[in-house]
């Protein structure tokens, strides 16, 4: 049912198809697939979970490793680009992703998933960030670079793929100048 669902969001997006045509897809009876999911909205939620699910672990294996504050600065500049990389591999993905951002019903799901990397990044610049930052304004910095890391990616996949690239590469570059100013307590 979900790989069906799956190829109907790459063909037709995300509200292109109904439960019937993910019954057939799936070549199950369409009462079976009401019994694992009430809606449509209830199948892109798990799509998305299973999507953010990946993302985490991209999250979690790049700053995990962090024990510098160059490895800090290095990880979080080089995160959009692994992100844009990941989301570029399966089209499906940014649609998916923007439905969910764009449903009163689903956007809790990725603001959910922004707060939960936001805190992975925070705990991996706490430690590494100068006593002059305040543990707010940190906070207040790793929910941006997610939220915009995020935005960028979709931007970026919308362009062609030189502009989508320059795009990834100059918010790397407002990363690196961001993120080299608390490390150094600017501010």
């Amino acid at each position: 049912m979900l790989a069906a669902t799956h190829s109907l969001i790459q063909d037709s997006g995300a509200y292109g198809f109904t439960m019937q045509d993910v019954a057939l897809g799936a070549d199950v009876p369409v009462g079976s697939l009401y019994q694992f999911f009430p809606d449509r909205n209830a199948l892109l939620a798990r799509l998305f979970a299973d999507f953010q699910a990946r993302v985490d672990a991209l999250f979690q294996k790049r700053f995990a490793a962090v024990e510098t504050a160059d490895q800090l600065e290095t990880t979080a500049v080089s995160l959009v680009g692994a992100l844009y990389r990941f989301v570029q591999q399966d089209p499906m993905h940014a649609e998916l992703w923007r439905a969910v951002q764009a449903s009163p019903a689903l956007r809790h799901l990725d603001a959910e998933a922004t707060r939960s990397n936001a805190t992975r990044v925070f705990e991996a610049a706490r430690p590494l960030v100068s006593e002059d930052v305040s543990t707010r304004r940190l906070r207040t910095a790793c929910s941006m670079l997610c939220d915009l890391v995020g935005a960028t990616v979709l931007k970026a996949l919308q362009q062609r793929k030189t502009s989508g690239s320059a795009l990834v590469r100059e918010y790397a570059e407002m990363t690196r100048c961001y993120m080299g100013s608390l490390l150094d307590g600017d501010g």
